[in-house]
């Protein structure tokens, strides 16, 4: 009776898995790990659901359980790397040990290495970024996703030409991903093409009127184009932020560390 119950709760699990609702996953996964507490296909659908539905305290508690059962898989690695990355700060730390230990038990696992560089973007510290961007495309070339982000990395290490190449080829695949697009109007803003940048992010915000990240990007980009005013009202010329960001990490040093 009990293998019958758990079967048909797998079969449910299945097909929710197909949909959006997150709540229905966890419920799911939860019943069927109330029977069978080392289920890993349940407990997988449990990190996904947590994190999915940015209930970041509860994918830590079933996260570090996870752990314990299953050690040595790198999707339980991923789940507590996305814990950190929502702590941020001091914890990026931890975020990229989880997504390191992930790789070595993964390495042909491409995510990992994008969610390995976006530590490295967030820290600024664009040269190793670069290189987990380089092999994530290299994996995956089809996700046009990587190449925009590869552009990001390619901006802050100054390499203007070729971060704009690569996010103008990013934008011809995939014209419609809010991902790319939101990108590409950071490298824009970061080289200092400001009018084409919020050019850009006009369109996007219009077509996507719920992804916050644009707006921030705008006003990112309103800010700068009042500086840029000011300094030329001045007689100044104005320097782009991928020149003045440039050597700024923000959260860690490893590099001290060690």
């Amino acid at each position: 009776m009990e293998d019958d119950t758990l079967a048909k709760l797998e079969e449910s699990l299945s097909i929710l898995m197909q949909g959006h609702r997150m709540d229905l996953i966890a419920d799911y996964a939860n019943k069927i790990l109330a029977i069978d507490h080392e289920n890993e296909y349940a407990t997988s659908c449990l990190l996904f659901a947590y994190n999915n539905s940015q209930q970041y305290e509860k994918l830590y508690e079933a996260g570090t359980a996870a752990l314990k059962t299953f050690p040595n898989e790198a999707w339980v690695h991923y789940s507590m790397y996305f814990y950190y990355l929502h702590k941020g700060g001091s914890d990026y730390l931890n975020a990229k040990k989880h997504i390191e230990i992930a790789i070595k038990l993964d390495p042909e696992w491409a995510e990992l290495y994008r969610k390995l560089a976006e530590i490295y973007l967030i820290n600024r510290e664009p040269e190793k970024a670069l290189k987990y961007l380089e092999e994530a495309v290299r994996l995956a070339p089809d996700r046009t996703e990587y190449r925009s982000r590869l552009g990001l990395a390619l901006i802050r290490t100054g390499k203007v030409k070729e971060a704009l190449t690569t996010i103008n080829k990013a934008l011809k695949d995939e014209p419609d991903d809010r991902d790319v697009l939101d990108t590409s109007g950071m490298v824009y803003l970061l080289s200092g093409e400001l009018d084409k940048g919020e050019e850009l992010l006009r369109d996007a915000i219009r077509r996507f009127p719920t992804y916050e990240y644009f707006q921030n990007h705008i006003d990112w980009i309103e800010r700068e184009k009042k500086d840029r005013q000011s300094r030329e009202a001045q007689g100044k010329s104005y320097t782009p932020l991928y020149i003045r960001q440039k050597d700024r990490k923000r959260f860690f040093d490893e590099d001290e560390e060690n």
